[in-house]
């Protein structure tokens, strides 16, 4: 089976290019020219300036669709009976014809194209239409009977139409060849009245033309075969008013620019694809794989876990920072209660001597008389106040002292001495110390 559509499609392939190849030629079949081209010409130019040559031609060679059409220019040919200067015969521009020159930018109507019917480059055409029965009609201006020519390497030579016989030069435009298009027809400067007949392509001019003062050959000549069409590689210098160049040069950037609106076309079709998001990218996977739902389902769970670990770690981060920050807070503002407290501190009144520096200084006082021992003797009775009972048992405590203890003995407080929660105070004075 495979075989059988495999030969099917050849067969129908070769088929296309088959009617293709039948399509292209009929459309290239041009008509057969009705008789030798003839031109004639209506007007005398004038041998000292400008001037204006009313033109008509007939008998020539129309291709439906083809490219490129006819020129017609005012110049001289190296043999004018014969037909070696053709450039179907290898003529070459500045060799073997030369002709007036015409700005391709900006043509002033010293050389005239004649489009085919349907042609390419019709929009170029200056001089009208070639009609299917092959008449053509337009207005060809002069530059005087002396003009300047070139050569297809841009060199200049000066033609006198004086001193070499001048006239209508048809040939085939945009560098294609073709015999039946070509012709030579002599315009007379000292010439009166209508300048016109058959041109060097050996036919013979009617016997009105001949009566009207018509002085070109009439000798026949052998009639050159006609010839297809057959495009030539470089074109005349200053001939076309379209170069074959420029137009493959344009056709090369219009294909270009379809290349890279068809890449526009597809990267903004990828952009739009890709716009969907990643579910749109997922449905497309699992109809282009084959990837069945569970596993769309596992890997949106993956996706989703990761995510979640991904808001965990950062959280993490964050509480992290932030709890450094709130420790370097709280040292900031302990340090600096350390410092504020440092600074009060230094500010405040030298203190006052203690309570024992006082009494040693009045004890070692001359004048100062003895105290009175704070506690009397026992069984004297005397200093008994209101708040110490005579009656009251002894109590022995022992001395509160300031000063870190040593191996001395310890010394008895005798007396009666009410319990006094402060007596723990180290700059209290108790009663008089005795050794037992």
């Amino acid at each position: 089976m495979n075989r059988a559509a495999t030969f099917t499609g050849r067969l129908t392939a070769a088929a296309l290019a088959a009617f293709l190849g039948l399509t292209g030629l009929f459309a290239l079949t041009a008509a057969p020219a009705s008789a030798a081209p003839q031109v004639s010409v209506s007007g005398q130019p004038p041998a000292d300036g400008p001037g204006e040559l009313q033109l008509s031609g007939s008998g020539f060679q129309s291709v439906e669709g083809g490219f490129g059409g006819i020129y017609v220019l005012f110049g001289w040919v190296s043999d004018p009976q014969g037909g070696s200067w053709r450039p179907s015969q290898n003529g070459v521009t500045g060799r073997d014809y030369r002709y007036q020159y015409d700005d391709e930018t900006n043509p002033e109507g010293y050389q005239l194209f004649v489009t085919f019917p349907g042609s390419s480059t019709a929009s170029a055409a200056n001089g009208g239409e070639l009609s299917a029965d092959g008449t053509w009609s337009g207005t060809l201006k002069t530059q005087g009977a002396v003009f300047d020519t070139f050569d297809r390497q841009g060199n200049r030579e000066t033609l006198d139409c004086t001193q070499v016989q001048c006239g209508i030069i048809t040939i085939g435009a945009h560098g294609v060849k073709n015999a039946n298009n070509e012709s030579f027809t002599p315009v007379d400067f000292s010439g009166a009245g209508e300048a016109g007949a058959a041109g060097d392509d050996g036919g013979n001019a009617d016997e009105g033309e001949a009566a009207a003062g018509d002085q070109a050959s009439e000798e026949p000549a052998e009639e050159a075969p006609a010839a297809a069409a057959v495009p030539e590689t470089a074109a005349p210098v200053a001939a076309p008013l379209i170069d074959p160049t420029s137009l493959a040069e344009g056709t090369r950037m219009f294909t270009l620019l379809l290349v890279l609106l068809a890449v526009a076309v597809v990267l903004g079709l990828s952009i739009i694809g890709l716009s969907f998001g990643i579910g749109g990218y997922l449905a497309a996977k699992s109809l282009l794989l084959g990837v069945s739902p569970e596993a769309l389902e596992r890997e949106r769970g993956k996706r989703e876990r990761r995510a979640i670990k991904a808001r965990e770690k950062r959280k993490r981060k964050t509480d992290a920072v932030r709890r450094r920050e709130e420790l370097r807070t709280v040292r900031a503002q302990a340090k600096n209660s350390s410092q504020l407290a440092r600074g009060e501190m230094e500010q405040l009144p030298p203190a006052a001597e203690s309570y024992d520096e006082i009494v040693r200084f009045f004890e070692n006082d001359p004048n100062t008389p003895p105290a009175e021992p704070a506690y009397p003797a026992p069984g004297s009775g005397a200093g008994q106040g209101p708040g110490i009972d005579p009656e009251a048992p002894t109590t022995v405590q022992p001395a509160v002292s300031g000063r870190r203890e040593t191996g001395e003995p310890a010394t008895a407080v005798v007396g009666s001495v009410p319990a006094d929660p402060d007596s723990s105070r180290g700059d209290q004075r108790g009663p008089r110390k005795e050794t037992p």
